[in-house]
């Protein structure tokens, strides 16, 4: 048993995935929460709505708008652990709406200034009257949020070469391929951060002029071509090697990969078997790559602020603005990014004969109309939930 832990470290040791390096800060912030949702509608229209979701304790640290007090729901929260001591979250909440009451879009809290950048769901119910019957039309639509304008750079600058590139053992790759996945996830990070600083921009209205933003786009993106990458690998290897890059240099790293780097004893020397000092030694590495590609692009775009700054003869305040709409667009851009990992299953159940619906099955306890998706359905595209049921004798309080 032991010796097959060991192998399996070893081999984690010395995969070089960079894809999982970038992956702690870079390109994934996100964790799987499942959604479930039950949505009763009464005949006089009044609503009640039931959530559950579960997740790890820290997929729900993020800026996704959850149910809250502060948003008008119930909620509880509670934590359940299986048989190996793995803890799930379990969130539920609960509200109630009269009939003709305008059902909520999002889960931000009142007076929260960042609602527009959280998921939107308007939903609506209608009754309609007409010769052969009394309708309830049900619909939500999850509004599109876009991802494609960023994404079309992971795809153009990660290519298959580079995901090959990290299927290789370290002991295998040389400082030139080394430095081609650097380089690729570097710049792949850099042209986000230009499409979201574009996007910051264009609120400005016409204070920045197109040339100067078209002058400071070259400026980064010549600094990231003439880089000497190999240089830049060489020297970070050498660095780690000589313990001339320590603790200092990964603060800037990711939660999720610096929570993984356990201290060693007071005499340098670990504490646990080989096994552990193996990822040990893996998981500081991918903190100190973390620190130095965020320090880079850090250095890159303080380089841009001042270009802007200079050239478009910004005030403090409207480099402010600035910054508030980058960093609007930067939190809207991770919140599509976290949502493209949360499952969702929404059952409706309705009064009445179901006489139409787009959903994926019906429920055979309760008649409730299934819809099960995943939060890419929303990326560049609306999703709507429909369904149509014919009530039975007179009119619904429900106009």
């Amino acid at each position: 048993m032991q010796t097959e832990r060991r192998g399996s470290s070893r081999r984690q040791r010395t995969t070089w995935l960079f894809g999982i390096i970038v992956a702690t800060s870079f390109v994934a912030i996100a964790g799987c929460v499942e959604r479930k949702e039950t949505i009763r509608i009464a005949p006089n229209g009044a609503v009640s709505m039931a959530l559950e979701y579960t997740a790890d304790p820290g997929d729900f640290d993020t800026p996704v708008a959850f149910p809250s007090p502060e948003s008008g729901w119930v909620v509880d929260r509670r934590s359940e652990f299986d048989d190996k001591g793995k803890e799930m979250v379990i969130l539920t909440s609960s509200r109630a709406f009269a009939p003709r009451e305008v059902l909520p879009s999002n889960f931000a809290a009142k007076g929260d200034r960042d609602a527009s950048l959280y998921l939107q769901f308007p939903t609506t119910i209608r009754v309609e009257q007409r010769a052969d019957g009394t309708f309830m039309h049900f619909k939500r639509v999850y509004i599109p949020r876009e991802w494609a304008q960023i994404e079309y750079w992971r795809d153009r600058l990660i290519g298959d070469d580079i995901k090959k590139l990290g299927d290789k053992q370290l002991v295998d790759l040389s400082i030139e391929e080394k430095a081609r996945i650097v380089r690729a996830f570097a710049t792949f990070e850099l042209f986000k951060h230009m499409e979201l600083a574009k996007s910051a921009i264009e609120k400005l209205g016409d204070r920045v002029p197109q040339d100067t933003w078209l002058r400071t786009r070259m400026i980064l993106t010549g600094q990231y071509e003439d880089m000497d990458w190999e240089a830049f690998v060489a020297q970070f290897e050498a660095d780690v090697s000589k313990g001339t890059v320590g603790a200092a240099d990964v603060s800037g790293a990711s939660a999720d990969s610096s929570k993984t780097v356990k201290s060693n004893d007071a005499n340098g020397e670990g504490t646990k078997d080989s096994a552990d000092d193996a990822t040990e030694d893996h998981a500081e590495r991918v903190a100190r790559y973390d620190a130095a590609a965020k320090n880079l692009l850090r250095e890159t775009m303080q380089v841009a602020v001042a270009e802007l700054k200079a050239t478009a003869n910004l005030d403090e305040s409207q480099m402010g603005m600035l910054h508030k709409e980058f960093m609007r667009s930067q939190k809207a851009y991770d919140i599509t990014d976290s949502l493209g990992a949360h499952s969702f299953q929404i059952k409706v159940i309705m009064p009445g004969e179901i006489v139409g619906h787009n959903g994926d099955k019906i429920d055979d306890d309760d008649g409730g109309i299934i819809w099960e998706f995943d939060g890419k359905g929303f990326r560049d595209r609306s999703f709507e939930l429909a369904a149509t049921a014919k009530l039975a004798g007179g009119t619904s309080g429900q106009q």
